[in-house]
């Protein structure tokens, strides 16, 4: 890590205290006990590896990624080495889903229960992504999109070409507030940047679809000022407690003990 990306990454923590993203998104496999795990934008699966064996099958997109240290132990998975425009457009999720599951039986299609967007950094892509997987929610899934509070103009580019960068993926959360007021959202300020939850979805929503060229159009100029602070309120956010966090997970997924953080 480069002096000015650890100096950014020390910012980033003092912002964000308490435990960083991976620990959070441990505690969320726990509490949810997702029978499928989706994530899009694995590189070298540290996050994609913390599915538990409660997990019956995890799929994985990544056009370029390296398992070289990081596999779910004991989880039935596969990686599609494909970008996620590319997978979702030439094949069907839920019926690759099916087959994992039920490789002896026609059920048609199945679905997710959690599933994390840490892939491309731009906010349109964002966007695509979470429309793509919406599509095979059910009533009770959660979808994680990480990177979500900007640190500051620079980091926040587009161009991605800071040693610690998190894109624009910011508004990405802020048109979600606006187009979709039916689903429930929230941002975790953990480190290093942040992780938004969304709840309540609806596959059959296709308002983002149909309003989409309008978002981007309208979104793109969007440009973070100075600090971020501003920014960074306009997502809204929570503190980076389990305490809090669980609070708004019940209503959408109800389940025996609450975890810590590890």
């Amino acid at each position: 890590m480069s002096s000015s990306a650890a100096d950014d990454m020390a910012r980033a923590r003092r912002l964000f205290p308490g435990t960083d993203h991976y620990d959070v998104l441990a505690s969320l496999h726990h509490w949810l006990k997702p029978r499928v795990y989706v994530e899009i934008g694995v590189q070298t699966g540290r996050s994609f590896c913390l599915c538990l064996p409660h997990t019956r099958y995890a799929l994985g997109i990544d056009p370029d990624c390296h398992l070289v240290a990081f596999r779910p132990a004991g989880v039935p998975h596969d990686i599609v080495k494909a970008e996620s425009d590319v997978f979702f457009k030439t094949a069907d999720l839920g019926t690759l889903l099916a087959i994992a599951l039920h490789p002896d039986k026609d059920i048609g299609r199945e679905t997710f229960d959690f599933a994390f967007i840490d892939g491309l950094h731009h906010f349109e892509q964002v966007l695509r992504d979470f429309m793509n997987l919406e599509r095979y929610a059910n009533k009770d899934s959660v979808i994680a999109i990480h990177d979500s509070l900007p640190l500051d103009r620079e980091t926040s580019s587009r161009a991605l070409d800071t040693p610690f960068a998190t894109g624009d993926v910011w508004k990405a959360v802020v048109a979600l507030q606006h187009y979709r007021r039916d689903i429930d959202i929230f941002t975790i300020a953990c480190p290093p940047s942040g992780l938004t939850i969304v709840t309540k979805l609806d596959p059959a929503s296709k308002v983002l679809a149909e309003d989409y060229d309008d978002i981007v159009a309208g979104y793109m100029p969007l440009e973070v000022h100075n600090d971020g602070k501003a920014e960074r309120e306009m997502v809204g956010f929570i503190p980076n407690d389990w305490r809090e966090i669980a609070k708004r997970l019940p209503r959408i997924v109800r389940r025996e003990g609450v975890p810590t953080h590890r």
